[in-house]
């Protein structure tokens, strides 16, 4: 991989993304965080090689409340 990058702007999420050295094969890692827990959370990555790309789609409801 030679890029991981978030795509526009994360709603109502916190992105993390690690530092890795371009070109690894090993896997990296994201996480996020919601800021309101109370609302969805939607963002979108995108991950390239050096000829090839794929968007990854994140998008996560509301939690349930425990009863």
């Amino acid at each position: 991989m030679q890029s991981l990058t978030v795509v526009g702007a994360p709603v109502n999420a916190v992105v993390n993304i690690p530092a890795f050295m371009p070109g690894t094969l090993n896997p990296v890692a994201v996480t996020f965080t919601a800021i309101n827990p109370a609302l969805p959370v939607d963002f979108t990555l995108r991950a390239a090689s050096q000829f090839h790309a794929v968007f990854i789609r994140v998008r996560c409801g509301t939690a349930m409340p425990t009863p």
